[in-house]
């Protein structure tokens, strides 16, 4: 929390640079860069970035709290749980309303690259299909959902950007 400017601009490639390069075995594999919860304005801040970093094993994110810690700069570091994990890699868009020709992964893998996977099915009233896609990154679903909404095609097409929880919650109530 709390990442400085000049950090924020490529959070990634600064942190693997901090432990040795890309290719060190300490350095973090992948990140993901969110609003900070107690920082959001509606919380009373002003606003601020929080970034997850995937690191190599436990031990390894706990050496870079504790790298962060030492540092005595603004940023606060802690290892993330699961919850955490899951809100901020927001891979999967649920689309509503589909078309009739939307019948399989490949509707979806045409339109959009990125995506890994589509389970289609029908809401719990068997009024409409929907489907939940998978993307390779939070930011191909970012694109997914804006490049899917508003597309008419007898109906519209609703899509949302959601994390692996509300995914399974979505499932839960059976669309």
């Amino acid at each position: 929390r709390n990442v400085p400017p000049d950090v924020a601009a490529s959070p990634l490639l600064w942190f693997q640079t901090q432990f040795g390069g890309p290719g060190h075995p300490s350095a973090p594999l992948r990140c993901l860069v969110a609003a900070a919860e107690e920082q959001a304005p509606a919380n009373g801040g002003s606003g601020g970035l929080a970034i997850l970093l995937e690191l190599s094993s436990e031990a390894t994110a706990a050496e870079l709290v504790a790298a962060i810690d030492s540092w005595q700069v603004c940023m606060k570091a802690q290892v993330a749980n699961r919850l955490q994990v899951e809100s901020a890699d927001r891979r999967w868009v649920h689309v509503r309303d589909l078309p009739p020709d939307a019948q399989d992964f490949a509707y979806f893998k045409k339109l959009f690259p990125g995506v890994e996977s589509a389970e289609l099915g029908k809401d719990a009233q068997d009024l409409s299909r929907f489907a939940m896609l998978r993307l390779k990154t939070p930011e191909a679903a970012t694109n997914c959902a804006k490049g899917l909404n508003g597309r008419l095609r007898q109906g519209e097409m609703v899509a949302m950007q959601v994390s692996q929880a509300q995914k399974t919650m979505i499932e839960r109530a059976g669309a």
